[in-house]
């Protein structure tokens, strides 16, 4: 069975976890799920058939399934929220 979800940090480990179980996931970037989205019907039942019609679109480009290694690079550290540099030195926590 296949299915497609919208790209996030919880979809990623999703897709893993039904891989592992034989089940083929494609991940579509929030971006490309955005247009198919029907603005006057409940959220989560205009987000599912948005994702529906974008994996059927023959030209869509979806994300790979990052591993658990490579979420982790991208994730900040715990506790930890810096801005660029400023006026008084190199990114400051605020």
């Amino acid at each position: 069975m296949s299915g497609g979800l919208e790209a996030c940090a919880g979809a990623h480990y999703w897709a893993r976890e039904l891989g592992k179980q034989g089940h083929e996931v494609w991940l579509i970037s929030p971006q490309f799920v955005k247009p198919y989205v029907k603005e006057e019907q409940e959220r989560r039942a205009s987000d599912a058939e948005a994702v529906c019609e974008a994996v059927g679109r023959p030209n869509m480009r979806f994300v790979p399934v990052k591993s658990p290694e490579q979420q982790d690079v991208l994730a900040p550290a715990p506790g930890a929220q810096w801005i660029g540099e400023g006026a008084d030195g190199p990114g400051q926590p605020w």
